[in-house]
């Protein structure tokens, strides 16, 4: 079953919204597609002092997916290079919100150009 991150600003908890901003998130929530199992990913990237980009600690992990509400376009073409889908959620939707609708095909999916090129998505 595919993994899915949502960039969360807690540890728990599928009722928070997905985060505006993918990499300083201080967690990712994981949950897998199909079934109701689910993990959270505490953010020890480089935002947080560590040596690795996010989507490597994510990639590490096997996650399949991200959703969130906004990505950088460095961030999107790093995914593309780990075979890591993107889609964007609503901004203010919850992860169990955006995870219904992932389920459901009704989120956008990253292209190639896709990120936003600044703080203000």
């Amino acid at each position: 079953m595919m993994k899915v991150a949502f960039p969360v600003g807690k540890e728990n908890g599928t009722g928070q919204n997905v985060a505006e901003h993918f990499g300083p998130s201080p967690y990712f929530l994981v949950l897998w597609a199909g079934g109701k199992a689910k993990a959270s990913i505490k953010n020890t990237s480089t935002h947080f002092g560590g040596d690795k980009m996010p989507v490597e600690l994510l990639a590490e992990k096997g996650v399949g997916a991200i959703v969130c509400c906004g990505m950088g376009p460095k961030a999107v073409q790093m995914c593309r290079k780990h075979s890591i889908d993107v889609y964007f959620a609503p901004k203010g939707a919850s992860v169990d919100e955006a995870f219904a609708l992932h389920l459901r095909g009704k989120l956008r999916k990253a292209k190639e150009g896709d990120g936003c090129e600044s703080h203000s998505h």
